[in-house]
């Protein structure tokens, strides 16, 4: 632990940053796992008729150690620990659908975010949702859709539009 005499508090571990507390308390952990994604552009006819599609969420904002794959739009965990993910997800173009449900796929189990029973006239539908999860290193974690009741897939899922962001994905380790 080495301080550099402006009441700054910082733990070096191999060289590189690993802690630093400021004179006002706040704590960052540079090295900790962490990104945010999006999907930059909206995929056409991914679900409706109890299809499951994986969100592949494309951009990345940022990715704190390497560990999301924004081309499979999967989270490897890097170290054993509990985490937090957070998803959003809008559908559009429903005709006769009345559900629509967003999970959180884990190595370990999954989780149901969020399920949206509504008027089959109700064609977008927002899902949202965040859990904590026990991960294993090389676990991993991403997000999928299904919608139910249409005769194929005619959901579409929303990408951002210019910096509006309608659908995306985020986790980091919390301890």
């Amino acid at each position: 632990i080495g301080g550099d005499g402006s009441n700054v508090l910082s733990l070096i571990t191999a060289g590189v940053q690993a802690v630093n507390i400021t004179a006002a308390g706040e704590i960052t952990q540079p090295l900790q796992p962490s990104f945010s994604a999006y999907l930059s552009s909206s995929q056409a006819n991914k679900t409706g008729n109890s299809t499951a599609y994986t969100i592949i969420f494309d951009t990345e904002i940022f990715d704190q150690g390497a560990d999301y794959n924004n081309a499979t739009g999967i989270f490897t965990a890097p170290v054993t620990g509990r985490y937090v993910f957070n998803g959003h997800v809008f559908v559009e173009g429903r005709t006769v659908a009345t559900d629509e449900l967003m999970r959180l796929v884990t190595s370990n189990r999954t989780y149901y975010l969020n399920d949206v029973y509504s008027a089959a006239t109700n064609v977008n539908v927002q899902l949202e949702g965040s859990t904590f999860v026990d991960n294993d290193a090389g676990d991993t974690a991403y997000i999928d859709v299904l919608g139910f009741g249409e005769a194929g897939n005619t959901h579409d899922i929303l990408g951002g539009v210019g910096t509006t962001l309608y659908t995306y994905f985020s986790g980091s380790l919390i301890n």
